[in-house]
């Protein structure tokens, strides 16, 4: 109890503090229990050389093997987030001239679509400091110039944006309910939403979606993606190297983290309306 309350005296009152000692314990986290997998597929899969991700919207883009917010293996096999591939495709064909990404972790979408999207401005938000240092070392690994990295994204900030000029990416660990409210911020009624659901105080994610979704229905074509199991002899078909690795491992590789029924909503503004 007293810990709770602690907790949330240092996220209301000095909240820089807070995410810095949170992103932290959560750094240390994911180098114990992920970086062994992350080493075992570095080692078998690219042989110690430079990694690139191997499918997806992003193929061919650089990566790392460090330590980042969560998993790192399926962004570098391409099936990460596969299930809003045609999604990502769709907005870079599209072509936006601004890309906003809200919760951009080490910038796989951020920096992934400023390489594929060299005319567009990029601009992502992320509250965690080492997701931000990892996101710069990724741009520089890409050598783009057209992102900007910032802090805390508000409602002022998606005020600002043009309908029909722009698209926000939203995955914010459930803050989408406070952010994704367009009687907030009416300029959300005219703008493209991709937008990660999750569980919320006592909500679930379904209701989450539910809720969300209720408040666009009027104003946005909405469309929903759910996860879907990956196929393990699928990505060994499509990346060889996964046959030097046992089943468990290959299984481990893939593993996103996600808790079951995990939903996109993909929301295009009508543009009558806007």
């Amino acid at each position: 109890m007293i810990i709770s309350q602690f907790k949330k005296f240092l996220r209301d009152n000095c909240p820089n503090t807070f995410h810095l000692l949170i992103s932290i314990r959560f750094f240390l986290y994911c180098r114990k229990v992920l970086g062994p997998i992350q080493k075992l597929i570095a080692q078998k899969v690219f042989n110690h050389q430079d990694i690139q991700v191997l499918g997806g919207p992003f193929r061919g883009m650089n990566y790392y093997n460090k330590t980042i917010w969560g998993t790192i293996t399926g962004k570098w096999l391409g099936c990460y987030e596969q299930e809003i591939n045609p999604v990502i495709e769709e907005i870079i064909h599209k072509s936006y001239p601004k890309v906003i990404d809200v919760g951009a972790a080490e910038g796989y979408y951020a920096v992934g679509l400023a390489l594929k999207m060299p005319n567009s401005k990029v601009i992502s938000y992320d509250v965690d400091p080492i997701a931000r240092f990892r996101q710069r070392q990724l741009a520089q690994l890409n050598e783009v110039t057209n992102l900007e990295i910032r802090k805390y994204c508000s409602h002022q900030d998606l005020s600002a944006l043009e309908a029909e000029q722009s698209v926000v990416i939203c995955d914010i660990e459930g803050y989408e309910m406070i952010l994704m409210d367009p009687r907030v911020c009416p300029n959300l009624n005219k703008l493209d939403l991709l937008v990660e659901m999750h569980h919320f105080e006592q909500l679930k994610v379904a209701e989450v979606a539910e809720t969300i979704e209720k408040r666009f229905e009027k104003t946005h074509e909405i469309q929903r993606f759910y996860q879907t199991p990956r196929n393990r002899e699928e990505m060994r078909s499509r990346v060889p190297a996964l046959l030097n690795l046992s089943d468990q491992e290959v299984d481990s590789a893939l593993d996103e983290g996600r808790y079951p029924g995990q939903v996109w909503l993909w929301m295009k503004a009508k543009r009558t309306f806007a």
